[in-house]
């Protein structure tokens, strides 16, 4: 009868090659190589909000409006329903991402406030993505009032 933990000295070849087939594996697979010629897509996430939008935005305007005017929220906070959060992130092509993060605060289904980061120029960020900018409807303050 033959010890199977006797196996190093009957097929040294074989537990070689697994040793170096193992190791080649982990290596390569913590590597941060980059191929060169691999396609890498632009990613954009979250609500596309330009310039032209926030410069709409008036305190008073009623929720509904906003929501015309810039899309519904990202994210709306159980515990603040009268804080809407807009969120868009771009990452283009292996790049880090650019974020920004638009907050609106409401009182009495009113804007009451707004804050946030927004990019100098987001057109590039919506020309990487190749689709047309939203038209930003115009709101005549007075007449929404």
């Amino acid at each position: 009868m033959t010890n199977p933990l006797k196996s190093t000295s009957e097929h040294p070849i074989t537990l070689r090659l697994t040793a170096a087939l193992l190791a080649s594996m982990l290596i390569t697979g913590c590597s941060s190589l980059r191929f060169p010629g691999v396609f890498k897509i632009d990613i954009g996430q979250g609500n596309i909000v330009a310039q032209e939008k926030l410069d709409q935005l008036y305190i008073g305007m009623t929720q509904d409006q906003v929501v015309y005017l810039m899309g519904s929220p990202m994210l709306q906070d159980p515990f603040h329903p009268d804080q809407w959060n807009y969120y868009y992130s771009f990452s283009k092509a292996g790049d880090d991402p650019k974020t920004y993060h638009i907050r609106l605060y409401f009182e009495d289904n009113r804007l009451a406030r707004f804050e946030g980061n927004l990019p100098e120029n987001t057109t590039p960020h919506i020309e990487a993505l190749d689709i047309e900018p939203p038209e930003t409807p115009d709101i005549d303050a007075e007449a929404a009032r």
